[in-house]
């Protein structure tokens, strides 16, 4: 099990460590930094919380999908044990509990997206992280763009699945020309 340090930094890469956009809560409870590499080491991106001028839907974190993400996070107080979620977007949630034995308010890390992301996507993403216990809590929330090719993605193939059918049945609906009597 990861540790709780380890989840909130892990959040704070995820959610772009940024304040989101006008209306939204900021990041409050915690503060962070994250720098994205892309697959041949070259930055990318980089992003600090709380910071209003990035992670926001208009200036979103950058991350390649076979890229990096150096982090940094830090809470206002100790919080062990205690209890963690993530939620991007409006359909994917992932939570967890944890015991913080080392009693960490602070840690950093170097994490390669692809083995936080198991299936391949690409595009603008709202990530919420919530972290909280005894002894405080932190909550961010920013918007990441993972930034890579389309190709070959899930839904890539969910759309060439869906012409082919389409094509099927079209070849299949076609009116022909039964015989007069």
């Amino acid at each position: 099990m990861l540790s709780f340090v380890t989840i909130g930094a892990l959040g704070f890469a995820l959610c772009a460590v940024a304040a989101p956009p006008v209306g939204a809560a900021p990041a409050r409870g915690c503060s962070g930094s994250a720098v994205s590499f892309t697959n041949k080491g070259a930055q990318l991106d980089q992003v600090a919380a709380p910071d209003t001028s990035t992670g926001t839907s208009s200036k979103p974190f950058k991350v390649a999908y076979d890229g990096r993400v150096k982090w940094t996070g830090k809470t206002d107080g100790v919080i062990r044990p205690g209890s963690w979620t993530v939620k991007v977007g409006p359909g994917i949630s992932l939570s967890d509990s944890f015991k913080n034995d080392d009693a960490k308010s602070e840690s950093t890390g170097d994490e390669k997206v692809d083995k936080r992301l198991p299936v391949k996507i690409t595009g603008l993403f709202k990530v919420d992280v919530t972290v909280k216990g005894p002894g405080g809590s932190c909550t961010a929330s920013g918007w990441i763009l993972i930034a890579d090719s389309p190709l070959f993605t899930p839904l890539w193939f969910g759309g060439i699945a869906f012409v082919i059918i389409g094509g099927v049945l079209f070849v299949l609906a076609r009116p022909t020309r039964r015989g007069v009597m």
